[in-house]
């Protein structure tokens, strides 16, 4: 069984590129596999959430998955490093994963930083996003 990533970096997935990719994952099937790890008996996306939604969408049973051997921290960098070379990043998104990682006490902020080959500005501000309030941050994703 996989997994979605926990905690996820995306709190919600656009409908209509879900249902695009859905559409194109029912014609071609998956031609990226999902980036998995180990957790217990079962599996943990790192990398393909949103290709493992649409799979299940598709009336997919299985998929095809890379096996890494990661600890939690390898895990939150291979993550954010997926996820910032998107076109689409949302940095609301970002901004909460961000901060639960560095809450968690998984990372200092410089560390991370460092890790993910931004600033610590970059990170500051974006710890800035995950406090703000949510209408700030509604507007912020629009």
């Amino acid at each position: 069984m996989v997994l979605r990533p926990d905690p996820p970096v995306r709190d919600h997935f656009d409908e209509q590129e879900l249902s695009r990719l859905t559409a194109s994952i029912r014609e071609h099937g998956i031609l990226v596999p999902l980036m998995v790890r180990r957790r217990g008996d079962q599996f943990e996306v790192v990398d393909g959430d949103r290709r493992l939604a649409a799979a299940w969408q598709a009336g997919c049973r299985e998929v095809p998955v890379m096996v890494y051997d990661l600890d939690d921290r390898q895990t939150h960098i291979q993550r954010m490093l997926a996820n910032l070379d998107r076109h689409d990043p949302d940095p609301v998104s970002e901004a909460k994963y961000i901060a639960k990682v560095i809450h968690a006490g998984t990372f200092d902020i410089e560390t991370f930083a460092a890790k993910l080959g931004r600033s610590l500005d970059w990170v500051e501000g974006r710890l800035t996003i995950a406090e703000m309030p949510p209408y700030m941050q509604a507007a912020l994703a629009e």
